[in-house]
């Protein structure tokens, strides 16, 4: 599937192949040129991130499980961009963020620590979704809602710690529409001793709307935000349902590489 990313001056396709083509009004690039370009200095913070709605629905009643099975990581460093410009205009921090990609197979690692300083991804691991209220195993579905047992798509920052019924764990805020009511749903961050630390052919087990990991993979979160003075972010998302679209200034589109004119 060809996705766009794309603004007045520039046409950034991620279906390219690192190659430049280029109409009267546009010229397109490969994600990866754009997300590399876009990273590098102060540009970045002058660079626009949004994300628009697909038109895909999820399968009702499946019998096998739907999920992206390669992820450009590309594409998940815009999204770290995007949370790290997040980040600093609203005071939290800034060195380390968790982005989960829900869209992929929940077979697949999944949940990502990146490195906002360097734009890295430091380490990933297998995370859960909420198996909600369907007769399937299999089926996605996402919701607001108290009671839904759903994942809640949206930014979340971590507002405290506990010893609950899983051992150690982050108290979840929600920062958008879609997760406003993460709090009263008790969606926190945990692990859960039947998530795996390997990927494998058998899908990851669910839970009720929080996002579970492996015990190992938790020490791991569990050391970078206890090094943080300042709330960190996570952020929960579906590449399935969204795309990014990044508006490049004139003078990013100049400095890309493969960028050629006629």
């Amino acid at each position: 599937m060809s996705r766009t990313i794309y603004n007045s001056h520039a046409r950034v396709d991620s279906a390219g192949n690192g190659k430049v083509v280029r109409s009267l009004k546009s010229a397109k690039v490969a994600v990866p040129t754009a997300a590399k370009a876009v990273s590098e200095g102060s540009l970045a913070d002058r660079t626009n991130i949004h994300f628009v709605p697909t038109s895909y629905n999820y399968p009702k009643a499946s019998k096998t499980e739907t999920g992206v099975k390669n992820y450009d990581k590309q594409e998940l460093i815009l999204y770290a961009i995007s949370l790290r410009k997040y980040a600093r205009q609203h005071g939290y921090d800034t060195s380390y963020a968790f982005l989960a990609n829900m869209g992929m197979g929940s077979t697949q690692k999944r949940f990502f620590i990146i490195n906002l300083n360097t734009l890295e991804i430091e380490s990933s691991g297998l995370v859960s979704h909420g198996f909600g209220n369907t007769a399937s195993f299999y089926d996605r579905q996402y919701s607001n809602k108290p009671g839904s047992k759903c994942t809640s798509l949206g930014k979340y920052c971590i507002v405290g710690k506990y010893n609950g019924s899983y051992g150690f764990s982050y108290k979840l805020k929600g920062l958008d529409s879609t997760n406003s009511n993460a709090l009263k749903r008790k969606i926190v961050l945990h692990s859960m001793g039947c998530i795996p630390d390997q990927e494998s052919n058998a899908p990851a087990c669910v839970s009720e709307g929080c996002p579970a990991v492996s015990k190992l993979f938790f020490n791991s979160i569990q050391k970078i935000v206890e090094k943080q003075k300042k709330p960190v972010l996570l952020w929960l998302f579906d590449s399935n349902l969204e795309k990014p679209v990044v508006e490049l200034p004139q003078a990013l589109v100049e400095k890309l590489k493969y960028f050629e004119r006629w």
